[in-house]
């Protein structure tokens, strides 16, 4: 069933093929099935992204591969995927968001992408991973309206924010939840989910 539903994400994605705009697709996606375990969802593809034509395999990816070890391993599962909230691909991401009112298609596919994390949440409810907070991105700030829309309530409450791996944010944020507890006690108390739990994002 997911496999037949990111078929249908993928149909729906070349059809938005547009001159200002490369469609990237994820070609992991081929060897997705059901017993997918976990989904990771970054911004949109970079360079090397769309040079190999798979997500999160660039700098962002490589600053990611280590959490995503440890966070694996805690949950207890291996088989993970990942997605972008916008397959339009460009060298930076403020790049589109400069591009925004030249081209709808990057808020089409943001659309397609929700609506393809919420079938296959409703057919599995496996934990879902989002990288991206900052809402003066164009990507991000369209992705929070779109995700608040009361049809995708049950997908949203059920989302992980966090920061974007790019930059070290993703590490940076965690870093500031554990310096915050000393504020309050001379020595660290706090476990992983925690430490998720307060580094998150609340939309």
């Amino acid at each position: 069933m997911i496999k037949e539903i990111i078929l249908q994400y993928i149909e729906q994605l070349n059809e938005l093929e547009s001159t200002n705009f490369k469609i990237v697709i994820n070609k992991d996606w081929e060897n997705i099935d059901d017993d997918i375990e976990i989904i990771y969802c970054g911004d949109n593809p970079g360079k090397t992204e769309k040079a190999e034509n798979r997500y999160f395999v660039g700098k962002a990816g490589s600053e990611l591969d280590f959490f995503i070890k440890v966070n694996n391993r805690r949950l207890n599962v291996t088989k993970s995927i990942f997605f972008n909230k916008t397959p339009c691909y460009s060298i930076k991401t403020k790049d589109i968001t400069k591009a925004k009112d030249l081209n709808q298609v990057v808020h089409k596919s943001i659309e397609l992408t929700i609506d393809c994390l919420a079938k296959i949440f409703e057919y599995k409810q496996i934990p879902i991973f989002i990288f991206g907070a900052d809402e003066s991105s164009y990507i991000v700030k369209s992705f929070k309206d779109i995700i608040n829309k009361s049809e995708y309530s049950k997908l949203k409450a059920n989302l992980m924010i966090l920061n974007h791996p790019s930059y070290n944010s993703l590490f940076a944020a965690f870093g500031k939840v554990i310096i915050s507890k000393f504020e309050q006690d001379q020595e660290i108390h706090i476990n992983y989910n925690e430490l998720i739990e307060k580094s998150k994002k609340n939309w």
